[in-house]
């Protein structure tokens, strides 16, 4: 199993201490929800070329897209395929548009947006608090778990999948795996939900997207607590983070259910994202 670094603002790839570079068998940059905050193709490039000197790997993550920025960014994911970059859809419609560019060789993975389950709710597992294991295991498992959905996607071209790394879901992970798409898993957090409108803009007053969405969406984090206190007993802890309202999780990943396995890079949680290289 690959253990990689996600990076959710390409600069801060220089902040990764020297060990835990080493140790990393790839690196993961890009957004699920927003356009603004993307790495530029140039970024990107200049990035591959520097990770191959480390026999290192990069993913770029396409985002979830308005009809106005669909053409641009079918672009950028063709540009980049050609380059070598593994990529991650995020937008069915993007999916649509990229079908007559697909080539053999292209590494192409169904992103976590596309690829929802129970498991990926708030509050999914209170949901199901009531049904009996083999029932819960059903409902739990991921939405790919399918013969002819796998099926039709690798006839297209499609290589992976992209989940959050849930325990309840891993069988079903390990049945995608088997039907011949590898799956990759988020370990630090499963997405939540998407917004069309930025909250962020509004938080900060920056008026509409602009250069400076970077700095707030990708390091910044917002924290969405209930007003009562017996919801902030029962209810986990969401994050902001742009556009996209996170769940943290903290799990240990079975090896035989992921060929990938990424966690979230941020210098507050260095030492633990060393003790898991370790």
């Amino acid at each position: 199993m690959e253990i990689g670094l996600y990076l959710r603002n390409i600069d801060t790839i220089n902040e990764i201490p020297e060990d835990i570079m080493h140790k990393a068998d790839s690196i993961t940059c890009g957004d699920h929800g927003c356009t603004y905050v993307l790495p530029t193709v140039d970024e990107l490039l200049a990035l591959k070329h520097s990770l191959l000197n480390q026999n290192k790997g990069l993913h770029y993550i396409s985002p979830k897209l308005s009809q106005s920025h669909l053409d641009d960014e079918l672009n950028r994911v063709v540009t980049l395929l050609r380059e070598g970059l593994s990529i991650s859809i995020n937008d069915w419609g993007l999916l649509y548009k990229l079908k007559d560019y697909i080539k053999p060789e292209y590494d192409i993975c169904i992103g976590r947006l596309l690829s929802k389950s129970i498991a990926d709710w708030a509050w999914g597992a209170l949901l199901l608090g009531g049904e009996k294991d083999r029932g819960k295991q059903y409902l739990m498992q991921n939405s790919f778990n399918h013969k002819l959905k796998i099926d039709y996607f690798k006839n297209l071209g499609i290589k992976g999948i992209d989940v959050s790394a849930h325990p309840d879901s891993e069988a079903s992970y390990i049945g995608i795996s088997n039907k011949g798409l590898y799956v990759t898993g988020f370990a630090d957090s499963t997405y939540l939900a998407v917004s069309r409108a930025c909250p962020v803009i509004h938080i900060e007053n920056l008026g509409r997207c602009s250069d400076r969405c970077r700095e707030f969406c990708t390091r910044e984090e917002y924290h969405l607590i209930p007003v009562k206190a017996d919801q902030q007993r029962m209810y986990p802890k969401m994050q902001l983070i742009g556009n996209t309202v996170y769940k943290p999780i903290d799990v240990k990943p079975r090896q035989d259910a992921y060929r990938r396995i990424l966690y979230t890079w941020n210098s507050l949680n260095a030492d633990k994202i060393k003790n898991i290289f370790n």
